[in-house]
């Protein structure tokens, strides 16, 4: 029977951290540079529940078809002919929803600014799982 020596006090922002390490799930994790580790189940439970962001489905359905390589703001746009400001939204109820789900902010794909604005960079194996 554990003793009270046996138990660490473990801030709560950590816990889910903390617990991701424990997880004997054996599922391949890819990580994404400032976004975290992401398996091919959180990238299907995050398809189910950001489909009703229509900006962010279009910027991680376009980075997907187009994994290893950046995709802007503006093909996305284009893509999915929804306004910026509505992508810009939905891409902020992206990071809401992550938050809620894992703990912390985490997107499967990176976003960078550079001279041709925002872009979305997707890794292979992760696209493989968003197009599955």
């Amino acid at each position: 029977m554990p003793t009270e020596s046996d138990y660490v006090q473990v801030p709560r922002r950590l816990m889910l951290e903390l617990a991701a390490y424990a997880d004997d799930s054996g599922e391949r994790r890819v990580a994404v540079p400032a976004n975290g580790e992401w398996t091919e189940s959180m990238v299907r439970q995050l398809k189910q529940e950001v489909a009703r962001y229509q900006g962010a489905w279009a910027a991680l359905d376009l980075a997907a078809s187009n994994a290893g390589r950046p995709v802007s703001l503006d093909e996305i746009q284009e893509n999915c002919r929804l306004e910026r400001k509505q992508i810009a939204s939905d891409l902020g109820a992206m990071s809401k929803l992550t938050r809620r789900l894992w703990g912390k902010v985490m997107w499967p794909m990176r976003s960078m600014q550079t001279g041709a604005g925002m872009t979305y960079f997707m890794d292979a194996e992760i696209a493989a799982w968003w197009s599955s």
